[in-house]
């Protein structure tokens, strides 16, 4: 191979620090690298400096156009739950933290079923509350002892811990892409969620946290 093929076929990769044939540059032995060679930095700035493709340029245009739509479209986050069978998910901006499942105290003379006892968070005794009967058709026949986590939230100011069966974690959504609830979702609970959104292939119910504060401050007795 002569050198003007050598330098066509990129010598880098043939007599060069990338190449395999035995001969190597005589550059080499003062340069240590292509990366100081001239030839090799002007066949990169050769590269950047060609002409693009016919369309490369308009494909592109699109991409960019497509993502800044994207990201001026509103999102919201959310803390993604299971309660018995279903899917829940609250506004992350009142997730506190979520613990694993403790034992939880009885209150005598407490037949409020929106009260399942006391439990100790983090060293601080705290009322858990129930989501039976506030989530449609979900946990009624669960004990608080089959729940393996426990969620924490804060809402206005009121701190609300209650068992849950499983944590999904963080996920984040378009808000135009909210949809209708589930057809398991009763009439009578409907203005407890904002909608519902899909997610990992199931659907998750929205909750308003202040809809549930309001419930549970309304029926601790």
């Amino acid at each position: 191979m002569g050198d003007s093929d050598i330098t066509q076929a990129g010598c880098w990769n043939v007599i060069g620090v990338w190449g395999t044939d035995r001969e190597r540059c005589s550059r080499l032995e003062t340069l240590s690298h292509c990366r100081n060679c001239d030839i090799f930095l002007n066949a990169g700035r050769k590269m950047f400096e060609r002409k693009p493709p016919n369309g490369y340029v308009a494909q592109w245009g699109r991409l960019v156009r497509k993502s800044e739509s994207l990201s001026k479209q509103p999102e919201a986050s959310i803390f993604v739950f299971q309660f018995g069978k279903g899917y829940y998910a609250i506004p992350v901006k009142y997730y506190v933290e979520v613990t694993s499942a403790k034992k939880i105290t009885r209150i005598p003379h407490i037949t409020t079923p929106y009260v399942e006892g006391i439990v100790n968070i983090s060293g601080e005794i705290s009322l858990c509350h129930s989501l039976k009967g506030i989530l449609p058709g979900d946990g009624e026949t669960d004990s608080p002892e089959s729940f393996s986590r426990l969620m924490v939230l804060e809402v206005s100011g009121e701190r609300y811990v209650f068992p849950v069966n499983k944590v999904i974690g963080h996920a984040r959504y378009l808000k135009d892409k909210v949809q209708s609830l589930p057809s398991t979702i009763v009439a009578e609970r409907e203005d407890l969620f904002v909608g519902s959104i899909m997610h990992n292939d199931y659907s998750v119910a929205i909750i308003d946290p202040e809809i549930l504060h309001d419930i549970y401050r309304l029926n601790y007795v």
